[in-house]
Order: C-alpha cells, then structure tokens, then sequence
C-alpha cells in the first residue's frame, strides 16, 4: 500500500480492526476466528479536502450498533484483507454546468466525476464479501420514458471542459469523455448516461482515481450513437496504474446505441 492511497493489502489478526474515512463513509473491518466483521457508519465529519481519506489502525467496532454491522464467516482461517475502489454497477447519469451545445462537424473534451464503491476482498485467493458505495448515490432513470430507458446513478460532479474546474479527489474517479456530432444539426447536451461498467479504473501516483476514455460520436442520421473505449489510460491523469478491470467490457468500437440512450437533450428543429 503506497502513502499516497487508501487501498492494498493488509494483515490482520483475529482480534484486529482497521478503520477507513472515506469522505462521509466510516468503515471498520475486524478480523476473527474463521470470520470478519465489517461495520459500515456515517460519519459527522468526513475529512477535509485535499486528503479526503484517513486509515485509522486504533478503531474498534461500535458493539452496540449491531444493526451496521455484518458478519462473514469461514471454514478455514485468513489474514488476508484486501480493499479496493471499484466503479459503480449501474450507469452513472451526469449533466454539464449549463446545456452544452456541440455543433455540427465539432467535437469536445468533457471531464466527468464518479462515485465509487469500496470493495473488500479476503481470504487467498481473494473473495470479495462486499461492496459499499463511498457517497451515497441517488437512483435516477434514463430514457424517452417510464417504460423505456434504464435506472442510473445520479452523479453529483458536474461534466466540465477545463478540468482545472474539477476537484481531483481519491474518492472519485475522473473520466474523459469526448463528444463528437457528425450530424447536420447542432446537439445540445443536458445529460449524459455513462457506461462505467465497462471502464477499467487506474490510479495516479499521488491516488487520484481515472477511467479510460470514452467517445461518443452523433453519426450523420443524427439519431445513432457509436460508442468507444480507448485501450489505453487518459494522457490527461500523467502515469496510471490500473487497478480494476471493467466490470462488463464491451467490443471497442462496435456498439451502437439509439441516441436517447446515451444523450439526453435536443437536436435542431425539437
């Protein structure tokens, strides 16, 4: 585990407890005979911006709140604990400052915010007993209608240009998501539906959490998105490491989706 993260591999002994603060999330890990025990809690006073995690080794658990806690028992004895940040496992709904226009034959670079899960894994080889979304995140649906489109996560960070707007954070992670309308009308933007479950996630030197890139391009009918993932980590976060792969991944380059599905807004003439 680097300095610089809240995430590795740790050892525990039964009898043992670890405590996270990952921004308003109190999480406490307790390791015990051929069990352990996770406590999940709110915490009053998350940790002050930039470093908005803190790795507490003298916690225990609150005993008598049994109702935040949960048990995981085992046939054999581990050590092992492993926690990680993993992306949501729901598309991630966001929205630019203000309605963004993209006319035709431009393109734009926008940089999105989103929540993630913390994912704790034990025993060798690691299983992983729970995932526990740092922010709470609110559902939201995407599409046309309420019989059609999909239940999303809202995400609380705004889609922006200039990412010197974005507060770079360990408990979010920041994709690069490129626009593109090859369409003869202009495409105004008010949300946008972002397929995280098939993005890798990689980690900065100093923790800061990236996916890789994403391209949407209006195709010339206007009504058809194609969908692409970059293979590669975004230039924009300097050297990555990645540390989950997607969830689902999809064929780079293939998918093509119904224009509502991955936008909504308004073209000309709606």
């Amino acid at each position: 585990m680097s300095p610089a993260t809240w995430w590795g591999d740790f050892d525990l002994e039964p009898g043992e407890t670890l405590g996270w603060r990952l921004g308003e999330l109190d999480l406490r890990i307790r390791s015990d005979v051929r069990e352990w025990q996770v406590q999940r809690l709110v915490t009053a006073h998350p940790p002050q911006e930039p470093r908005d995690w803190l790795l507490d080794r003298e916690v225990e658990l609150l005993a008598d709140d049994t109702e935040t806690i949960d048990r995981f028992v085992f046939e054999h004895d581990s050590s092992r604990l492993r926690v990680t940040p993993a992306l949501a496992d729901r598309p991630v709904v966001t929205s630019p400052r203000v309605s963004t226009h993209v006319l035709p034959g431009q393109s734009t670079t926008l940089f999105v915010g989103s929540p993630i899960w913390a994912r704790v894994e034990v025993q060798d080889p690691p299983t992983t007993i729970l995932e526990v979304p740092i922010q709470r995140a609110s559902d939201t649906w995407f599409g046309p209608s309420r019989l059609e489109g999909e239940l999303c996560y809202a995400s609380t960070s705004l889609a922006v240009q200039n990412l010197g707007k974005l507060t770079l954070r360990a408990i979010r992670a920041v994709t690069p998501l490129r626009v593109e309308n090859r369409a003869a009308t202009p495409l105004r933007i008010e949300r946008i539906k972002l397929p995280v479950g098939s993005l890798s996630l990689y980690a900065s030197e100093n923790g800061v959490l990236w996916t890789n890139e994403v391209t949407m391009g209006r195709e010339a009918d206007g009504e058809t998105v194609s969908l692409d993932f970059s293979a590669d980590p975004p230039t924009a976060g300097g050297r990555l490491a990645q540390i989950q792969e997607p969830r689902s991944p999809e064929e780079p380059g293939l998918l093509v989706r119904a224009f509502r599905g991955l936008f909504q807004g308004r073209s000309a003439g709606e």
